[in-house]
């Protein structure tokens, strides 16, 4: 008979480890990656798209033309569009954040036993654009000009989210509230 370590219980310590069961996928790990996704999308994703929809919107319309002045007076217009827009997101992104955390939680619990980790990483990356894309539409914005953006970087703020929670997990160890890192 062997001697069980201290701390464990002695009925359970012939008892195999159950180190291969899977992980299973919280309320807490949906939250989680939702906050992650909100700090990229406010702090990476949000912004880039704006820049970039801010320099290419002459391509698609007329109305977006600079008429003039100093390339320094450009350069600040665009700069406080960008700020402007992640301003005025924060209210939206936050809240859509905290709103959509059982359809997080759900795909999440959906996507526990998938085997490769770019699965997951490609579902939630879908699902935030959708999500994202679905409001801008029903609010009226028509354009693919407005919603295309927005989509955009929800989805790849989602992707990076989850790919970073997939690393950090993997890195602690296990999940430490990080959610499935299969």
């Amino acid at each position: 008979m062997t001697v069980p370590e201290p701390g464990r219980d002695p009925e359970q310590a012939d008892a195999p480890e159950q180190a291969d069961a899977p992980e299973r996928w919280t309320v807490e790990d949906a939250g989680a990656l939702n906050a992650r996704a909100a700090g990229w999308m406010l702090g990476a994703t949000l912004p880039t798209a704006s820049l970039l929809g801010m320099l290419l919107a002459p391509i698609v319309s007329d109305s977006w033309v600079f008429v003039g002045g100093p390339w320094w007076s450009a350069i600040g217009g665009i700069v406080s569009w960008v700020v402007l827009v992640d301003g005025v997101s924060v209210l939206f992104v936050l809240g859509s954040a905290f709103v959509t955390v059982p359809v997080t939680y759900a795909a999440g619990r959906l996507l526990e036993r998938a085997r490769r980790p770019w699965t997951q990483v490609i579902v939630h990356a879908l699902l935030a654009g959708t999500m994202a894309a679905v409001p801008v539409w029903i609010l009226g914005a028509d354009s693919l000009g407005i919603t295309a953006p927005i989509s955009l970087a929800a989805g790849a703020a989602g992707a990076l989210a989850r790919r970073g929670q997939q690393r950090r997990a993997r890195v602690v160890g296990g999940r430490a509230a990080l959610g499935p890192s299969a």
